[in-house]
Formats: structure tokens, sequence, C-alpha cells
């Protein structure tokens, strides 16, 4: 019997494949996590976009907007030295940090221990 290369092709191999291609944004655990002094926020955007990454503490109050601007395509870095949109240093605790890209959003946990 002639081998049909065809019986091996599936959908389910496409699908997998579609979901192994990186997502258009992408918010990364801080590092370090737990901080003390300063903690880097790694995201990637795209395309270019207005953007916005504000940290909120666990009853979901701002603590302060780190980025509210248009960015690049591309990875980017912030940091947080922990301190709020007045340049108070906040408490020890747990906070959340989110990303905003148009209509897309993202939110992880930071550990701010002093």
């Amino acid at each position: 019997a002639a081998h049909d290369p065809r019986q091996y092709v599936t959908t389910a191999v496409e699908e997998e494949a579609a979901e192994a291609l990186p997502q258009d944004h992408e918010l990364l655990q801080s590092f370090p996590n737990p901080f003390n002094s300063s903690t880097a926020i790694h995201f990637t955007i795209g395309a270019k976009a207005s953007v916005e990454l504000t940290v909120y503490n666990e009853a979901g109050q701002e603590v302060v907007t780190l980025i509210h601007d248009e960015l690049t395509a591309g990875r980017h870095i912030v940091s947080w030295d922990g301190r709020d949109a007045l340049g108070q240093a906040v408490g020890s605790g747990v906070y959340l940090y989110q990303l905003r890209v148009e209509e897309w959003e993202q939110t992880r946990k930071l550990v701010l221990l002093q």
C-alpha cells in the first residue's frame, strides 16, 4: 500500500503551534520578589500602544502609577522602589501590579519586606 502523508496532518498540531507563539502583551514576575529596596518589573508589548503600569495595595487602592504613556513595541523594564505617588515609603506587605495595554490587562503580585 502506498504511504499517504495526509493521514499525519491534524488540526491539533496546528493549534498547538499557534498556542506556542508568544502573546502580544505579557507582564512578567517582578525580580527580586520579595524585595526590600527595589524590584524590576519586566513586560513586553506587541505594538506601539498606550500603556499604564500601576501598583495597588491588597485592598485594591492605587499606590502609584509607574507608567502612563505611549510606548513602542518590545521589552520594557521599570523599577519600583516601594514608594507611593507622594514619594512616601509604603509598608511591608503584598502588592499587586497591573499592566494595561489598550483593552488588555494583566495583574501579578509582589511582596515588599522592610
